[in-house]
């Protein structure tokens, strides 16, 4: 009679939740005191009841009793079917009141509706950072003890949930399964694939309650809403963070640390296959390697250019919207950190420091760039002459000079010239223009390399050592005409 009248007589006395058999109610106590008796004798995992542990070890064993009708793909658990079944019919019978999104089980109803309230019911023990699901805490909580028990038998790399591995493993197998109807590219994830979409639909499911601007992704939406608020975007860290020994910087999480430790071991364990160039992260090396292929998928809606990578689409998109004009010299910029790296060339500052010689650099690129001239490194070869460059552009440069190409002419007096800069340089004396001022003497420079060199006078620097006699210059050409004058003349 109990099933027929709704009656749960079996009530919990730690939350007052009520069950419709005194078993249930066992099985539920367990939530509260966290006691888990039933071990797994392959991998010592504890389980609540005899049933979870029984499904819990077809993983081990691969059995997968329950088979789709219309598709055979087979499942552990009869519910994972029942899920799966509608992926067929199309059938989501549980719809949201708030954004009209169905939803195939009342249970993912239930899940989706934080998203509206805000709800974070699941708080992690050890930093009380709340959690919306219960398995985003689960993977939380393996931050704080280390635990991957995920492999790969392949690259041995390992993780801390099962689905993590099996995209992993896709990188080397090369399978993209997910197709997109539209334009044929394919993916890894189906979350990719309806990421991708969005692109062609203009789909923007995320509405803004403040200003009703529409975007892509909740992510999107959540950047954006700090902007109201007045928020910064940084995160607020967790009370445990991962140190690194070398320089006392932390990070949030262990796979940061990893990555910056490779700042001071140098060690790049990603090689590209098709010209061995090494780098840190393999999502480094994916966006290298669309160099060789000729990827490049994403195109800006405005001009159709086509790019590599979405940060560089990101960039050029600024070139059609707002720009940062600099108030000393009103040069333009499509990007504010641009701008802030160019007023450097005014206000001379170069925070960034080369541990070997000390020298300063107004970027950080500027900086690595310069660093190979310690190392050694000259990754670049003229197929032509043999002859190596630090940088691409210095190869591409170089080429010229075999081609005998100056494709930058100057409009005024018909001079031709190997590199844009060389050009935008000689404009200089046509307009006189002069926007580099000496701190010191108010002298006037069209460059900055003529005002870096003319600030030598006052402060007495002289970076270039002769390797022979230690004898200093302030000017590479200064160095270069000793060597070739005193100590050629010396050798012969």
């Amino acid at each position: 009679m109990v099933n027929h009248t709704g009656e749960k007589p079996y009530l919990c006395n730690v939350c007052g939740k009520t069950f419709l058999r005194k078993a249930y109610l066992r099985v539920h106590m367990v939530t509260h005191t966290g006691e888990k008796s039933f071990k797994c004798p392959v991998c010592e995992k504890g389980f609540i009841s005899s049933t979870c542990l029984k499904l819990h070890q077809r993983i081990h064993t691969g059995e997968k009793p329950h088979k789709c009708n219309l598709c055979s793909k087979s499942f552990i658990r009869k519910a994972c079917l029942r899920v799966h079944v509608v992926t067929h019919t199309g059938e989501k019978p549980h719809p949201c009141n708030v954004c009209s999104k169905s939803f195939t089980q009342k249970k993912g109803l239930s899940v989706h509706m934080r998203t509206h309230t805000g709800e974070k019911p699941f708080k992690c023990p050890v930093c009380e950072k709340c959690f919306t699901y219960s398995n985003k805490l689960k993977c939380h909580q393996q931050t704080h003890t280390g635990e991957k028990p995920y492999k790969c038998h392949i690259c041995s790399k390992t993780f801390t949930q099962s689905g993590g591995l099996s995209r992993h493993m896709k990188t080397h197998t090369g399978e993209k399964p997910y197709k997109c109807s539209v334009c044929e590219k394919r993916f890894t994830s189906p979350t990719n694939l309806k990421l991708h979409q969005r692109i062609h639909t203009r789909v923007k499911s995320f509405t803004c309650p403040a200003c009703e601007e529409g975007f892509t992704s909740s992510s999107l939406l959540k950047r954006h809403q700090q902007n109201h608020c007045g928020e910064k975007t940084e995160k607020k860290r967790p009370e445990e963070t991962f140190l690194c020994s070398d320089c006392g910087k932390s990070f949030r999480t262990m796979s940061y640390l990893r990555v910056h430790m490779t700042t001071h071991t140098g060690e790049k364990a990603n090689k590209c296959p098709a010209c061995d160039n090494c780098f840190i992260t393999a999502s480094d090396l994916k966006v290298h390697q669309k160099i060789h292929n000729g990827g490049k998928p994403y195109q800006c809606k405005e001009c159709d250019k086509c790019f590599t990578q979405r940060s560089t689409l990101k960039k050029h998109i600024g070139s059609h919207t707002e720009l940062h004009m600099c108030q000393v010299c009103s040069k333009n910029f499509t990007q504010k950190g641009n701008l802030t790296q160019h007023m450097r060339t005014h206000t001379g500052e170069k925070p960034f420091k080369c541990s070997v010689c000390e020298g300063g650099f107004t970027s950080a690129p500027s900086l690595k760039l310069h660093q190979q001239i310690h190392t050694g490194e000259k990754p670049h070869q003229c197929e032509v002459c043999g002859k190596r460059f630090i940088q691409k552009g210095n190869l591409t440069g170089h080429m010229k000079t075999h081609t005998g190409e100056k494709p930058f002419k100057c409009e005024v007096c018909g001079k031709s010239f190997l590199q844009r800069g060389n050009l935008t340089i000689h404009m200089k004396i046509h307009t006189g223009e002069k926007s580099f001022k000496c701190s010191i003497c108010e002298k006037r420079f069209a460059t900055l390399r003529d005002m870096t060199r003319h600030k030598r006078i006052h402060t007495g620097e002289k970076p270039y050592r002769c390797n022979d006699c230690d004898k200093c210059f302030n000017q590479s050409s200064s160095l270069k005409s000793h060597t070739k004058n005193i100590h050629k003349r010396e050798r012969t």
